[in-house]
């Protein structure tokens, strides 16, 4: 788990973990996390590279699908330039 959540770091996946739950249990995104540009890293079989998009807001709607987490995935909470201005200050 990186970018904007409480705690980074790299957690033990489980079995049923999805990508809300993984952010759950780093203790959730901070203020300055943009919670629908959420990214997947994922290594495909011939090792390339697959990043899959995850929008939080959208997954708690029900309007998307919670992705499983798989052992090696890279969960990246990126930040919202919008929020980054007062968190700064």
């Amino acid at each position: 788990m990186q970018g904007w959540v409480a705690k980074v770091g790299s957690y033990k996946v489980g079995p049923g973990l999805t990508v809300s739950g993984a952010v759950a249990a780093a203790g959730g995104p901070l203020f300055a996390a943009d919670t629908s540009a959420v990214q997947v890293i994922r290594t495909g079989k011939e090792g390339e590279k697959i990043s899959l998009p995850a929008d939080l807001e959208k997954i708690r709607g029900g309007e998307q699908a919670d992705i499983l987490v798989r052992d090696g995935d890279v969960i990246e909470v990126l930040a919202s330039a919008p929020k980054l201005v007062p968190y700064g200050i």
